[in-house]
């Protein structure tokens, strides 16, 4: 039975990183100028390595919008 019960704290430990890498890779997507689903996708499925991605890529630029006259 202890087997089983450290073998259920470590998967919650590995839940708990996944979830934060997801949130975290949301999270710097959002503030890169992204739609925050894309972060979330990409730290869900690429668990630690989302985030660092997240890091490298570049910051969303948009036009600026027309003076009006």
């Amino acid at each position: 039975m202890t087997i089983l019960a450290l073998l259920g704290a470590k998967s919650l430990y590995i839940i708990f990183v996944w979830l934060g890498s997801a949130a975290l890779a949301g999270w710097l997507a959002d503030r890169k100028g992204y739609p925050e689903r894309w972060g979330l996708a990409s730290g869900l499925i690429l668990l630690v390595i989302g985030p660092l991605i997240w890091l490298v890529v570049p910051k969303k630029t948009y036009d600026k919008p027309a003076a009006r006259k």
